[in-house]
């Protein structure tokens, strides 16, 4: 009897548990396609495979190698920076214990974010619609969706990949969005759970159920601050439309913004500490580049398709009495909504970061949504099995050469893998002497950007420099300035020529001029430019013409096949 008991508990188990297992099994397989490509180009598993990862590599590199728990801007000594400490530290302490370098952080968060991601979501279809297999095909579904902050969820997909079919040399802006780290993809496995937890407290309310949705919103306040405001909005709304369940709305707002309160401060002290002129050149609390023409988060037609969308699917919702999606349909609109919060406030946040979290969040709706509509008037069969099936491998496959598509024809994307594998070769194989943690370095850009993450210096410009809110207009000119009179560049003209490039955008003429003027100050006396910013390290391509600088108190520390590494010697 307990023989047959065993079993069948093994079974059940087995029947339960197949479906969350081949969703993070698929996971898996979408989230680390990119690196099974990186490996082939650069023979390693880290190879860095996103465009922006550079820098979130070397805002982890700070509390890597100067052993600290927090977070500090990786361009100035303890300066100030926004970024969520539960994004980074954890990851960073992970890394530290196993001997792991920092590249390695980019393996890590993608672990984390395609088991999280597949089984919280997993969670959610199940808990909302009850079939298994409808649940996980849905779930795969939602993470081979390529659509990213579109709003037309699962159609621009199919589009672009009979293009991408007719010509696959073509560079196609296309990536599983999902997975773009560090967020949204470490973020969403903890806003699927906080929508599950709100839809359980809501469904059988007692006060572990109310605690427990409340501690996930207060989580979130420390995962990412676009997340935490669209949840706080969406309750709001949700308090206000859901008469039901206002005192688990309310609760659920008190008990998260009790526990999420020092971070909040402290986020606001941090703040106060930043460059006036940082916030607007990056158009952090003040108005970007050329606002508001330049600025439109959607098209047009959309502005107008998008509320209508909104409109039926609460229309839906509530004729229907499917209260319980209700909430899922103020996180929507919620993140719809605060995208476009600087027209109202004049205080721009970078508000597309919204829209990052609001379209996947549309997407779930529309989902759950079209499968209870779907369920309630079909007869579950063995035919529209096998046809739901074959649809779910589909869509799956399309996302799996979706996920390499941008590696394989954006030439920024190839370019990076390149430099990768030439910086992996010449610094993190065989005896190459060590560079000194938090010492400056100038030169190349992608030498430099790479060996902040590889080995702690700290970038003298680089994109990064731009960004920072540590970094005052002259600072910001100076170094730049010096920067490429060290990697080579001999008079304004060849300046104007690649500073563009080192920039990443193009600049406005008065702010050329200022760039201009410091280049000129720093190449007639370059002695006090160094002595400022404290530069120990040059690093040039090998293939580049020698500066005459070089003479004048630097020697050459390693001669590599694609970069020189040179130290100074002068007194600093």
């Amino acid at each position: 009897m307990l023989k047959i008991t065993v079993i069948d508990m093994i079974k059940t188990a087995r029947t339960q548990l197949l479906p969350i297992i081949c969703c993070i099994t698929a996971s898996l397989v979408l989230g680390f396609a990119p690196f099974f490509y990186g490996r082939q180009q650069t023979g390693d598993w880290s190879a860095p495979n996103q465009l922006e990862i550079d820098y979130y590599l070397q805002i982890a590199a700070r509390p890597y190698f100067d052993h600290v728990p927090y977070l500090t801007d990786p361009s100035v000594p303890d300066g100030p920076i926004l970024f969520p400490w539960l994004q980074y530290i954890p990851a960073v302490y992970f890394a530290r214990e196993f001997g792991l370098n920092v590249f390695s952080l980019t393996v890590g968060w993608t672990l984390f974010a395609s088991v999280a991601m597949a089984g919280a979501l997993y969670g959610l279809f199940r808990y909302f619609l009850r079939w298994r297999w409808l649940a996980g095909g849905l779930t795969i579904i939602f993470l081979a969706d390529s659509s990213g902050t579109d709003y037309h969820p699962f159609v621009r997909q199919i589009g672009i990949l009979l293009a991408a079919l007719i010509n696959p040399a073509q560079s196609i802006d296309l990536e599983l969005f999902q997975y773009r780290l560090v967020n949204p993809a470490v973020v969403f496995p903890f806003i699927f759970l906080h929508i599950l937890a709100v839809a359980a407290a809501r469904n059988r309310s007692n006060r572990l159920r109310t605690w427990i949705s409340g501690a996930t919103f207060a989580l979130l306040c420390y995962v990412y601050f676009y997340a935490w405001t669209m949840v706080a909005a969406a309750l709001c709304l949700a308090f206000l439309i859901d008469n039901r369940a206002r005192g688990l709305y309310a609760k659920t707002l008190a008990i998260g913004f009790a526990a999420g309160a020092p971070l909040i401060v402290h986020d606001t002290l941090v703040q106060r500490a930043f460059s006036r002129e940082a916030e607007a050149r990056f158009g952090l609390f003040a108005a970007p580049r050329g606002w508001p023409e330049s600025y439109y988060p959607l098209h047009h037609y959309d502005m107008i398709l998008i509320p209508c969308l909104f409109g039926g699917l609460i229309a839906w919702l509530l004729v229907s009495r499917n209260y319980q999606m209700i909430y899922l349909w103020c996180l929507a609109v919620a993140g719809f909504v605060l995208s476009f919060s600087s027209w109202v406030t004049g205080v721009y946040l970078h508000d597309y970061h919204w829209q990052w979290l609001a379209r996947p969040m549309l997407a779930v709706l529309l989902c759950m949504v079209a499968a209870t509509v779907v369920t309630g008037r079909l007869r579950l069969s063995p035919a529209l099995t096998r046809v739901w099936s074959i649809a779910v491998v589909l869509f799956f496959l399309t996302g799996l050469y979706v996920s390499t598509l941008g590696l394989r024809t954006d030439p920024d994307l190839r370019a990076q893998l390149r430099g990768y594998a030439q910086y992996k070769a010449q610094r993190l194989e065989g005896n190459a002497a060590a560079l000194d943690p938090g010492a400056m370095i100038g030169g190349d850009d992608r030498f430099c950007d790479l060996a902040v993450a590889g080995e702690g210096v700290r970038d003298l410009a680089g994109w990064t420099l731009y960004v920072s809110m540590a970094v005052d207009n002259t600072e910001l000119y100076a170094r730049y300035g010096l920067n490429q009179y060290l990697a080579g560049v001999t008079d304004r003209n060849q300046f104007k020529a690649t500073f563009a490039a080192a920039l990443r955008l193009v600049p406005r003429d008065e702010e050329l001029e200022q760039f201009v003027r410091v280049f000129d100050e720093v190449s007639n006396d370059p002695r006090k430019f160094l002595d400022a910013y404290h530069v120990r390290y040059a690093a040039l391509r090998t293939d580049q013409p020698t500066p005459s600088y070089l003479k004048d108190g630097w020697i050459l520390v390693q001669h590599g096949p694609y970069w020189q590494i040179w130290q100074r010697t002068a007194a600093n």
